[in-house]
């Protein structure tokens, strides 16, 4: 038994992976994600994009704006950008040309927030965009706002957000949402009608 204590000691000082870190608490999770690549602004092409969460756009946990560079049809359908699963996740849709805003606290029931626009989307070309400002803190809640062409059609109130994804397989998702969706509001992955050329989302705190 000391001789493998030994090994793997030896192994994993040539590997870099000294000091380990047992801790199941929340501090564990927020200082592996303060290891990640810090950006104020990531830019993604098209639809059809997929990135593991520990890649992409941090959107937990803080404020920031989702921009959406869009060509509908009349009846625009279909994700904008998702991130996470119904187990813990945002989701920013439009359904039935309606803009929507969307965070599963959890899979259980009324753990969900959702905030739908007033207005509709017109058809043709626009700037869809989702602004989420936070209260602070972990878990913390704060007002969403959706805006179309710089003008606001839709502001509400998200009880609770989440500090982490519950599945290491979570992706960031442009145009649809892969593997277990955020919400059952959308079939067939939530596959958007329309054209999105370019999402930005900025990182405000």
């Amino acid at each position: 038994l000391a001789r493998m204590k030994a090994q793997f000691l030896e192994e994993a000082r040539r590997n870099q992976v000294l000091p380990l870190d047992n801790r199941l608490s929340m501090e564990r999770f927020l200082a592996a994600s303060s290891q990640h690549r810090k950006a104020d602004r990531y830019t993604y092409w098209g639809a059809g994009v997929s990135v593991p969460a520990v890649s992409a756009a941090p959107i937990l946990n803080r404020s920031f704006t989702i921009s959406a560079e869009l060509d509908v049809p009349e009846q625009a359908q279909g994700v904008v950008l998702a991130l996470g699963s119904r187990f813990g996740g945002w989701s920013f849709f439009v359904q039935d040309g309606t803009p929507v805003a969307l965070v599963a606290a959890s899979q259980l029931e009324g753990d969900q927030s959702r905030v739908v626009a007033s207005g509709r989307l017109p058809a043709g070309k626009s700037v869809l965009s989702y602004q989420f400002v936070s209260d602070g803190g972990v878990n913390a809640g704060g007002e969403m706002r959706i805006s179309v062409d710089g003008r606001e059609i839709g502001r509400g109130r998200i009880a609770r957000t989440i500090s982490k994804l519950p599945e290491m397989t979570d992706t960031l998702d442009i145009g649809f949402d892969a593997d277990t969706p955020v919400t059952a509001e959308y079939r067939d992955g939530g596959r958007f009608n329309g054209t999105l050329s370019r999402v930005d989302v900025n990182i405000d705190s």
